[in-house]
């Protein structure tokens, strides 16, 4: 986004692509750029494009939902990109753009995986704090089965539900 100005991310739901773009926009506003995003997904016209366009920048629109917007909303903010103000598609519709990634989610979770066995003691620790099952102790579920049991998950958001423990916080609440 710093050079392209443009780019789209695209998967099937619950595969990330979300957090994705919103973790891209946090790297950027820790560089001194502004984020903005659309009070309602997947709802925007040519007025909030106009609007984005009169901001100061460096400015990133992320625009999640995308492929809900009216086709000349989305032209007009692909083409709003410039040297001071970026654009980020997240959509559900693969786009033959250039500047454009797909998120499988057997990838995204072999990677959220990987990540949770090589920083294990970090990891481990948040794990942990979440769901005091998991330990090290001879009572507790060991680390690294919880994250064995997690990558059956058949999205990322299923394999965070199962490492944290959120079933058991599901049925303390009901």
């Amino acid at each position: 986004l710093t050079r392209a100005r443009f780019a789209v991310i695209s998967g099937e739901s619950g595969g990330g692509k979300s957090l994705a773009a919103f973790q891209a926009g946090r790297l950027l506003n820790r560089n001194g750029w502004g984020v903005l995003e659309l009070v309602s997904q997947g709802v925007a016209s040519i007025d909030d494009v106009r609007t984005f366009a009169d901001l100061t920048g460096p400015v990133v629109a992320i625009v999640d939902d995308s492929q809900a917007l009216d086709p000349v909303v989305r032209t007009a903010l692909e083409r709003s990109a410039d040297a001071d103000h970026a654009v980020l598609m997240v959509s559900t519709e693969r786009s033959d753009h250039p500047g454009h990634s797909t998120i499988r989610l057997d990838q995204a979770i072999a990677t959220i995986k990987k990540f949770c066995l090589d920083h294990q003691e970090e990891v481990s620790r948040l794990v942990s704090a979440a769901d005091d099952r998991v330990g090290k102790s001879m009572a507790n579920e060991r680390f690294e089965h919880r994250v064995q049991a997690s990558g059956f998950a058949k999205v990322p958001w299923e394999f965070m539900f199962t490492l944290g423990g959120g079933e058991r916080r599901v049925s303390e609440s009901i």
